[in-house]
């Protein structure tokens, strides 16, 4: 990335992993910077500015800390939960500037994150990317006419300072304390009810598939049979048409050695006779 730098009051500094240069992890950011943080920027008359046009990428040096807490507004691509992503974050909090956060959607994002509005979407879908840089826009511009952002660090700050005022404002700390207390457990038991009805799904499916693997083996088992069934009789019909065909055969060949002696034997036998009967007379003569 190059050219110049706009100035910081005209800049939308986008916080994400950058990765080596020529990596699946650079391309995914040059996408997403272009086609969502740019185009969002774009739209408030801002220009996108992310970190390796400052430095090398995994360096957080005091020039990129000048452009978190100096850029006009920000955007914080938490996919892949990327350490630096989350420093310069905490430094955008802190000083409780405007910031949007984004993730792709399956991004499992820690606890106290989760807890703020994250704007996901899907890199290789259009109508996604476009809900997605819509988003950006609308939550920006509130931010940047609503004064003061809320934030975690912020609000941490704030119970700090409140714990050691006024018994007032003691009270007040104690009551902001309880009630991120109560959200943490209220986060809790819906993961828990995520997990279990997860759980009772995984289990669903695994009977679904035992019913599955049951009825085929039901159906094989009824092919086997049926199968069977058929050998059995094809079996029977055989050996029927062998009998049949064994008698037949016999009463021919009972004819055939009838045709023979009638034919062949006898008068062989009949001559046999008459030269008997001619040699005796010559014998008496």
């Amino acid at each position: 990335m190059s050219g110049a730098l706009p100035k910081l009051d005209e800049e939308c500094f986008f916080i994400a992993p950058i990765g080596d240069d020529g990596s699946s992890e650079r391309e995914r950011s040059n996408d997403v910077l272009e086609f969502i943080v740019g185009a969002a920027a774009q739209e408030l008359g801002l220009t996108a500015v992310r970190g390796d046009q400052i430095a090398e990428p995994g360096q957080i040096t005091l020039q990129i800390i000048d452009h978190i807490l100096g850029a006009r507004v920000a955007v914080a691509d938490l996919t892949g939960l990327n350490p630096n992503v989350f420093y310069e974050l905490a430094v955008r909090h802190a000083a409780r500037l405007p910031v949007a956060l984004i993730a792709e959607k399956g991004c499992n994002l820690p606890f106290d994150i989760a807890q703020m509005r994250t704007i996901f979407f899907e890199r290789t879908n259009m109508r996604s990317v476009a809900d997605c840089k819509k988003e950006i826009v609308t939550q920006l511009e509130q931010a940047l006419h609503g004064g003061a952002v809320n934030s975690p660090v912020a609000t941490s700050i704030d119970v700090r300072a409140l714990a050691g005022g006024t018994i007032l404002e003691r009270n007040v700390a104690e009551m902001v304390t309880t009630f991120e207390e109560i959200v943490r457990s209220q986060q809790i038991v819906q993961e828990s009810q995520q997990s279990m009805q997860e759980s009772q799904q995984s289990m669903q499916e695994s009977q679904q598939s035992m019913q599955e693997s049951q009825q085929s083996m039901q159906e094989r088992v009824r092919f086997v049979e049926q199968f069977t069934a058929e050998m059995q009789k094809t079996l029977a019909a055989v050996r029927a048409e062998n009998e049949q065909f064994t008698a037949v055969m016999g009463r021919q060949s009972v004819e055939i050695v009838r045709r023979l002696v009638e034919q062949e034997l006898e008068p062989l036998l009949n001559q046999l006779n008459t030269m008997v009967a001619e040699l005796g007379k010559h014998q008496r003569t």
